[in-house]
């Protein structure tokens, strides 16, 4: 299961490396809350897409934070689409990813 938090705040605006790792710290302390011992994984990407609302292609790094679990249950990923959801409203995007398994869906 992963996540992807951009750095970007209004579709295409940039953050500062000061809230982008308070948005990191924010996921990693609600994955340790549900999961316990498991840490999640980082992987620093670089995200594309195409926004309807600004009518062009947005590019942004991202970080993927990533859990191993040995069974994907209904609620993880109702949890996982929670922190989209979370992401997604507090960086003001028009979708966030997130992975499970080897799928990915936008929220």
């Amino acid at each position: 299961m992963s996540v992807y938090i951009p750095d970007t705040m209004n579709v295409d605006q940039a953050i500062s490396k000061e809230q982008h790792q308070e948005m990191l710290y924010e996921i990693v302390h609600r994955i340790y809350k549900r999961y316990g011992a498991i840490t999640p994984a980082f992987e620093r990407g670089l995200g594309s897409w195409y926004s309807e609302e600004l009518q062009k292609v947005v590019y942004d790094n991202i970080i993927i934070a990533s859990i191993e679990l040995e069974d994907v249950t209904q609620a993880d990923i109702k949890f996982f689409i929670s922190l989209a959801k979370f992401i997604k409203k507090e960086m003001k995007q028009e979708a966030v990813t997130i992975g499970i398994n080897t799928a990915i869906a936008m929220i």
